[in-house]
């Protein structure tokens, strides 16, 4: 009896030496696993990393003293090196063809700008089209409507038709300016005040030319941001100031697919801005609101609005550009609930 307890003893000993030996080769295994673990990690955070680019100018050269070269020194550095939408500050943004409707372009060779906010961001993209804008659009006519049915509502095609001029001239303001150069004055006004305030922002014009047509400026603004304003001056020919109103969906187009989805919030958009533009001083045009069937409209899968700002007749120097610009900014801001 006494000789098996010894055996016992001894296989028991041996036991937990064999034990207390195995534990520091599992625990050297388990570091070196750890550390090959932690290795892979970093290396997957650092190419998740966005890339820093040197700070650039994002504007062409331009003489001292033009309208572009005033800007341009009023750029201020952005906080962050990329947009919410992966685009770095100052990246050029083409019609890609294989985005939806893509294909319905006729004029597409030029392209919009992404612009980085400067303030603590807010995760929203806004697109600021400025009107008209492009040489030789009238040589191009481009679908109505993206299933190719006929224009429900006159304007400056007239109901009924397939196709519309793929981007028109604009108006002739009172005193001889360009409907084209004040919109692009308020856009770019209107670019500043969002950037300062954490919104990023899409461009689709800064120059009297843009080579994209009204649909490849709807497909991009469909793909790259939230919201997509086009700013705009009616051509009615009065001589008073009639006030801003907006560009309402027209129930002849509310069966498209993409406009059924988005016709409501386009409406809330467009009834934002009115009040925003109200608040700071623009008129209102009867109820703020003219049913028109528009290619952006008809293009659109995003909240999309065609503001008019005013008339021919309507001021259109600096303290009336700013004015429009904050009334616009305060409406955008009403719309995503930060006012």
């Amino acid at each position: 009896m006494k000789k098996v307890l010894h055996q016992m003893i001894i296989a028991a000993a041996c036991l937990l030496l064999a034990g207390c030996a195995a534990v520091p080769q599992e625990s050297e295994e388990k570091d070196a696993f750890s550390a090959v673990r932690e290795e892979i990690r970093l290396e997957a955070v650092q190419k998740a990393r966005p890339r820093i680019l040197p700070v650039r100018s994002v504007f062409p050269r331009n003489e001292e003293g033009s309208i572009l070269a005033l800007w341009e020194r009023r750029m201020p550095e952005p906080l962050h090196p990329r947009a919410w939408n992966g685009c770095e500050n100052g990246q050029t943004v083409a019609l890609n063809g294989d985005w939806h409707f893509a294909g319905e372009s006729l004029i597409h060779s030029g392209a919009a700008v992404m612009y980085i906010g400067t303030a603590p961001r807010n995760g929203k993209i806004v697109c600021v089209n400025a009107g008209h804008g492009t040489a030789g659009s009238y040589s191009a006519y481009t679908y109505c409507h993206p299933d190719h049915t006929p224009k429900v509502t006159g304007g400056t095609t007239s109901a009924g038709s397939l196709t519309a001029v793929s981007v028109s001239s604009g108006t002739t303001m009172a005193d001889g300016t360009p409907e084209a150069e004040v919109d692009l004055a308020v856009a770019l006004a209107l670019r500043d005040r969002l950037l300062s305030e954490g919104y990023d922002v899409l461009m689709i014009r800064e120059s009297s030319d843009v080579q994209l047509d009204n649909v490849a400026r709807t497909v991009i603004a469909n793909n790259m941001a939230d919201i997509h304003i086009a700013i705009h001056l009616d051509g009615d020919g009065l001589s008073y100031d009639k006030g801003c109103f907006f560009m309402s969906v027209p129930e002849g187009i509310k069966y498209l697919d993409n406009v059924a989805a988005v016709w409501e919030s386009s409406e809330r958009l467009g009834d934002c801005l009115v009040a925003g533009l109200s608040e700071n001083g623009t008129p209102v045009y009867g109820s703020g609101r003219m049913a028109q069937d528009l290619t952006q409209t008809a293009y659109s899968s995003i909240p999309s609005v065609d503001i008019e700002l005013g008339n021919t007749a309507s001021d259109h120097g600096p303290e009336s550009v700013n004015r429009w610009a904050a009334g616009l900014f305060a409406g955008v801001n009403r719309y995503f609930g930060f006012s």
